[in-house]
């Protein structure tokens, strides 16, 4: 990630909080065409092994799919116990048409067996693939559809000599792709407590060392579709997050500018592209509502593209879940089919990503902590301590 210096822009040692706007960008998006296409089932879904994972290696099913790194990439231990399997839970049964297994090119990974199953007890063999020794090329296999919740790959040897030793399985990622039947409804908290909290995408680190070398105040633009206040409000989850503690590179400050959909519509979008051409910001924050429009989505997208060419700093914030009418969280396959769009947003620019929804399913009871557009009361507070772990640790 290149980031270039920026000089002036000298402002106080507190936090400004402005206003702005945006315009509808059209940007395409595979994800948002119309119809209503087969899903990864297995984004962000929880998962087993019968061995030990590398720490920090545990990116299985994160959406990241370009990458031979922590977290990004999945990494057994190196024990000599073989064969190594992993069992992903879908969560419910499911109609599943197309499996594609990642494998990396750090090596060691040979040969693959897929199997499925409803009740991860009874496993149907479906599909035996050896990948090719030392490169990256991916098991793509689609067939007729089947139900299942549980999918198993069992690794019996490797090729060896790969990274770290003969007797680690790498992957980049698994993806399954199908149907939930009856999914609309159920709750998502079990899903988002699986799910990681806070990702340090390959980018952010440098952001970092950027961000703390300036003796400046750094410029922070943040794009919603919500309103602002429970974001940049007094008692809002970012702004508790900024004042919680100084960092090194927020110690002359933060100017923090609100490009809002919900207060301004499309002249929000205006302001911050014009913000791109005169004052570029260092930090660009990505914050969508559960029910965030595709025109959000791709304008989203267009600025988080211009911030990898400018060398600015990225954070893609995923919402909480969305509510049913009696206030408690509902799974959709839109709401799903966002976290994957934003997922590959950040990993596409190395970005950090938080996920609002991962931070409140550790609460004893996420629901109570959720409003209308995501998390209210308490709730505040556990994501803007989530918040805080990324900005200062």
């Amino acid at each position: 990630m290149n980031l270039p210096r920026r000089d002036g822009l000298v402002f106080g040692r507190r936090v400004f909080l402005g206003a702005g706007t945006w315009l509808v960008l059209g940007v395409s998006s595979c994800l948002w065409a119309a119809g209503t296409p087969n899903v990864n089932l297995a984004l962000n879904r929880p998962y087993t092994a019968n061995c030990g994972i590398l720490p920090g290696w545990d990116g299985l099913v994160d959406g990241t799919k370009n990458s031979d790194e922590p977290p990004d990439c999945f990494a057994t231990d190196a024990s000599r116990d073989f064969p190594k399997t992993i069992v992903i839970d879908l969560g419910s049964i499911c109609q599943v048409t197309r499996i594609v297994v990642h494998n990396s090119a750090n090596g060691n990974t040979r040969q693959v067996v897929v199997s499925l199953s409803a009740d991860a007890k009874n496993y149907e063999k479906l599909r035996e693939y050896v990948f090719p020794a030392g490169r990256y090329l991916p098991l793509v296999h689609s067939f007729a559809p089947r139900k299942a919740r549980f999918v198993r790959l069992s690794f019996p040897d490797t090729w060896g000599g790969g990274v770290g030793g003969d007797r680690i399985i790498y992957l980049r990622e698994v993806e399954i792709f199908g149907k939930r039947f009856g999914a609309a409804g159920t709750s998502p908290w079990p899903f988002l407590a699986a799910s990681a909290i806070v990702r340090r995408g390959a980018a952010w680190p440098t952001a970092r060392r950027y961000l703390d070398e300036l003796s400046r105040p750094v410029l922070l633009a943040v794009f919603t579709d919500g309103k602002p206040d429970p974001v940049l409000g007094p008692d809002g989850w970012l702004t508790r997050a900024l004042r919680s503690r100084q960092a090194a590179w927020a110690a002359a400050g933060v100017k923090v500018q609100s490009f809002s959909l919900a207060t301004d519509g499309d002249q929000a979008v205006k302001e911050l592209a014009n913000l791109f051409t005169t004052a570029v910001p260092d930090l660009l924050m990505v914050v969508p509502l559960a029910a965030a429009r595709e025109n959000f989505v791709r304008a989203a997208r267009q600025f988080v593209e211009a911030s990898n060419k400018a060398g600015v700093a990225v954070i893609v914030c995923l919402p909480a879940p969305p509510r049913d009418k009696s206030g408690l969280a509902v799974d959709t396959e839109e709401y799903r089919r966002l976290r994957a769009e934003l997922l590959a947003m950040a990993a596409q620019v190395g970005g950090a990503v938080i996920d609002l929804g991962a931070a409140l399913a550790r609460a004893e009871n996420p629901n109570k902590l959720l409003g209308p557009e995501g998390p209210i009361g308490q709730g505040i507070e556990v994501v803007a301590k989530a918040v805080t772990g990324l900005l200062h640790d």
